[in-house]
C-alpha cells in the first residue's frame, strides 16, 4: 500500500494553544492529593483562597448550593485557586470559565489512605471497608470526570497523585504548559500524606453516588 506524502503547502496551520482560564478549581475525592496540589499552587505564587488551615478547606465551598455568586466576582485576570471536594463541584456557577484540576489516585490505595486517616482521627473503620470503598471510588472517578469534561466552559486537567509524588518536577512541567505559568514543586515530599501528621477531617460515609451524608 502506498501512502501519499501530503503537500506541505496545503497543510493546515497548527492550532494555537488557548490559555487555560486563570480560575483554578482543585477537586477530587478525599485523600486524592487535593491539599498537595493546593500547596504547589500556593508555592507557585498563585492566589489561594482558604480559611487558613493545612487542608486548604474553605467553609464557603460547603455552601455553594446556597450561594455561589462570590465565584463570579473573582478577578479573571489573576490566577486564583481554591479547593472543592467532589460532589460540591457541581454547584459551582455554570458558564464561568475555569480550569478544573482533578486529582486521581489508585482507588485501592486511596481507600487504604482514607481508612488509615480515619483511624488517626479516632474512627474505628473495619478492614471490610476497603473492598466496597474501592469500588465506589472507581465509580465516582469515572462519573465525576465524565461530568466535568462535558462542561464546555471548563478546561479539564487530570493529575495523577502517584505521578505527582514520584516525579513532581516532570508532572509539574507538563501541568505548567497546560496552565500557562510555571509551577514550583519544591514543597512536594514524596510520601503518602497519610503517613504524616493528620491535616483536616472528612466524613467517611457516602451515598452510592458519592455524595456525602450530612
Amino acid at each position: 500500500m502506498v501512502t501519499k506524502t501530503p503537500n506541505p503547502k496545503k497543510r493546515e496551520p497548527a492550532p494555537k494553544h488557548v490559555p487555560a482560564p486563570k480560575l483554578i478549581i482543585v477537586t477530587g475525592m478525599p485523600r486524592s492529593g487535593t491539599s498537595l496540589m493546593m500547596r504547589i499552587l500556593r508555592n507557585s505564587r498563585v492566589r489561594v483562597l482558604t480559611d487558613d488551615n493545612p487542608s486548604f478547606e474553605m467553609e464557603k465551598t460547603d455552601h455553594l448550593m446556597e450561594d455561589n455568586k462570590w465565584v463570579t466576582h473573582l478577578d479573571p485576570k489573576i490566577p486564583t485557586a481554591f479547593k472543592v471536594l467532589w460532589p460540591q463541584f457541581v454547584h459551582l456557577p455554570w458558564e464561568t470559565p475555569m480550569t478544573a484540576i482533578w486529582m486521581g489516585r489508585n482507588p485501592r490505595e486511596q481507600a487504604k489512605s482514607q481508612r488509615k486517616f480515619g483511624h488517626l482521627m479516632g474512627q474505628n473503620i473495619p478492614r471490610s471497608f476497603l473492598s466496597p470503598r474501592t469500588k465506589l471510588l472507581t465509580k465516582v472517578d469515572a462519573s465525576a470526570t465524565s461530568f466535568i469534561q462535558r462542561q464546555e466552559w471548563v478546561r479539564f486537567i487530570r493529575v495523577s497523585f502517584e505521578d505527582l509524588v514520584t516525579s513532581p518536577h516532570v508532572t509539574c512541567r507538563v501541568l505548567s504548559r497546560e496552565l500557562g505559568f510555571t509551577l514550583d514543586p519544591s514543597c512536594v515530599v514524596p510520601r503518602d500524606p497519610c503517613n504524616g501528621p493528620p491535616v483536616g477531617t472528612f466524613e467517611l460515609t457516602y451515598d452510592q453516588d458519592g455524595s456525602p451524608h450530612g
